[in-house]
């Protein structure tokens, strides 16, 4: 049902032929939102999550996506390290959203 939405996008991350982690996008007139983030338990701390996202943003800037936002849960501390990490700003109501350089890779995150 998610994937039949409108403007719904899946990245896939993929690792010896097993997919091991994806990203749900959606994109909307100039803007991108991260749906959703998913990462094999046994495969978590490798940085696949971190690929995730930069994959999925990427998306999103062919999109045309400018801004980008995503919303997480409070107690969710690891994906709050992640998107800070990746230039997203904390708003009030824990939502983030990123502007500008959200459609770009951060030098620090070049392999």
């Amino acid at each position: 049902e998610y994937l039949d939405s409108p403007g719904v996008q899946l990245v896939a991350i993929f690792a010896n032929s097993e997919l091991v982690a994806y990203i749900g996008i959606t994109e909307f007139e100039g803007w991108g939102h991260i749906d959703r983030v998913a990462v094999l338990p046994e495969r978590q701390g490798e940085g696949l999550g971190q690929a995730a996202v930069i994959a999925g943003l990427d998306a999103l800037r062919q999109g045309g996506a400018r801004r980008v936002g995503l919303s997480t849960q409070r107690s969710n501390v690891r994906s709050q390290r992640l998107y800070e990490r990746l230039g997203f700003q904390r708003t009030p109501d824990l939502d983030y959203h990123l502007y500008g350089v959200a459609t770009g890779t951060p030098a620090r995150l070049a392999r």
